[in-house]
């Protein structure tokens, strides 16, 4: 009797304590995206676990896979349709969830943090705006992938309105582009390596001259042609034969190549030298006058005992400034040569009249000051001497 009272007993007591079960392993189910597991069939995507029976405990989370998210918030904003082809595509594909969970991964770091933030807040946009933004980012891409279309449509719709409406306006236009393409193509002139020539307005004012003078060539420069291949004429220099190896030899582009080549380049080759001969020049000038400072202040501390060479000292100063001199009179050297080579003449003969009459005026206005009359003076003689030192 007690015996089976304790047994009794302890059964109730045991009857009484809570249940610790586990739950048993989810139904195999058909693999989403690439996934295989049962907890993926319960959760649907709504992003919602199933229900867990009362006294279970759960499987650790190593066994279990992630949850599948729902659709972003922000590809959910917008317009009604927008909306359902998203969501059908999000659902029936399989690849939107699976993408997402590796995204929520790295959502919450640089840059990618930036990246959500930006694509939410111009979707919350006003539709302008938002049309704005698309209008601009495509019409990016066009120009990087098709410029010689995107020309067409874009400069040569404003050039078509122009010629329709004012043609002193169209040829202005059509003027400014060639001025800049002239530009490219004198920088496309300089070796590699130095500094980049620029046309003198002078230069530049005697060239649209000319082309405002021939309307047919005005006309050309504003076609659908020339902005077809414009971006061409940009990158490349004009003598190079494969502007025109694949065209035509009758058709208008193989004529403007010829001509720009027979009309301006070798205008713009000679400036563009010229200009080069001028920055050099300037170059070595500057160099020469750190080089003449170095020197005076090691003849300076030389008269009072200060002899040092170690770094940083004067004379340290005078060999880097040295250096400096000599790699720009050689530079300068090989800008006169070039320039000799193209038929100019390094001398400066053909400007000496101008410089001449500029030092005068210059004379005559600083007479009253004899320091600047006397360095004007000393410039003169300069010119006097022999002109560019060789």
């Amino acid at each position: 009797g007690p015996a089976l009272g304790a047994a009794a007993g302890g059964g109730a007591a045991r009857a009484s304590a809570p249940a610790v079960a586990f739950a048993p392993p989810p139904p195999p189910s058909r693999s989403f995206g690439g996934i295989q597991g049962g907890t993926l069939a319960g959760q649907g995507l709504a992003g919602h676990r199933p229900p867990q029976q009362a006294g279970a405990r759960a499987l650790p989370a190593f066994l279990t896979l992630p949850t599948m998210p729902t659709m972003p918030a922000f590809l959910t904003v917008g317009g009604v349709q927008v909306k359902a082809a998203v969501a059908t595509y999000w659902e029936a594909t399989g690849l939107g969830p699976v993408l997402f969970i590796y995204w929520s991964k790295l959502a919450p770091f640089p840059p990618f943090s930036w990246m959500q933030w930006m694509a939410g807040y111009m979707m919350g946009l006003p539709t302008f705006y938002k049309y704005y933004i698309a209008w601009s980012l495509f019409s990016a891409l066009i120009k990087r992938v098709v410029p010689g279309t995107y020309a067409q449509l874009s400069t040569g719709t404003w050039l078509g309105i122009l010629k329709s409406f004012n043609t002193n306006a169209y040829n202005e236009e059509v003027v400014k582009r060639l001025q800049a393409l002239l530009l490219k193509q004198a920088e496309l002139q300089a070796p590699r390596g130095a500094p980049k020539p620029k046309l003198s307005q002078g230069a530049l004012d005697a060239l649209s001259q000319q082309a405002r003078a021939d309307p047919v060539f005005l006309d050309a420069l504003g076609s659908t042609t020339a902005l077809g291949m414009w971006h061409n004429l940009e990158r490349t220099p004009l003598t190079d034969e494969s502007l025109v190896q694949d065209l035509p030899r009758d058709s208008q582009a193989r004529w403007l190549v010829q001509a720009l080549r027979e009309g301006y380049i070798g205008d713009v080759a000679m400036a563009a030298r010229e200009s080069a001969l001028e920055v050099a020049a300037n170059a070595a000038a500057d160099t020469l006058g750190k080089l003449r400072e170095a020197v005076d202040s090691a003849a300076f501390g030389a008269k009072n005992g200060v002899l040092a060479v170690g770094p940083g000292s004067s004379m340290a100063r005078v060999q880097e400034a040295s250096v400096k001199a000599a790699g720009a009179v050689e530079a300068l050297q090989a800008a006169r040569d070039r320039f000799a080579e193209a038929g100019g003449r390094a001398d400066g003969s053909a400007d000496r009249g101008a410089w001449q009459a500029k030092l005068q005026e210059l004379s005559l206005a600083h007479a009253s000051a004899p320091a600047v009359a006397a360095e004007l003076r000393r410039l003169s003689q300069s010119i006097a001497d022999g002109g560019v030192a060789s």
